[in-house]
């Protein structure tokens, strides 16, 4: 755009710019320091305490952890599980890289995970209408 403008953009267009470029080289989680939901998140699914999926969803994330992935990138969360009490308050958020194989706990708290849970996580978001990057 800058190119076509000659780099002349509006105020507005220049904002925009100076927030995306903040974006760059930053790891992104769902949920930002305010609170706020990442601004391309979509919530795909819901699931009451006694559903079918949230069993399944918590026997894949209690498995044995034997064979660890160990990629050298850097995560992209492109995936996540919020995880609500009854009041709809969110007690926490599992943030998931599909790519290389790595969780975390909000920002701060990685989750090591076996190789085999990342393959049945995407059979799990890809059941529920979850879209995954190919």
């Amino acid at each position: 755009m800058r190119k076509e403008k000659r780099n002349n953009l509006t105020e507005t267009e220049e904002i925009r710019l100076s927030e995306l470029d903040a974006l760059l080289g930053v790891t992104q989680y769902l949920i930002d320091d305010n609170g706020q939901f990442h601004f391309s998140s979509q919530r795909i699914n819901t699931f009451q305490y006694d559903d079918e999926a949230v069993s399944l969803l918590q026997k894949i994330l209690i498995r044995e952890t034997t064979e660890v992935s160990n990629w050298m990138c850097a995560p992209i969360y492109r995936d996540a599980i919020v995880f609500y009490k009854s009041s709809g308050e969110i007690v926490s958020v599992l943030n998931v890289c599909l790519s290389c194989e790595a969780m975390v706990i909000e920002s701060s708290n990685q989750v090591v995970a076996d190789y085999d849970t990342y393959g049945m996580l995407r059979k799990f978001f890809k059941e529920i209408g979850h879209p995954l990057e190919s």
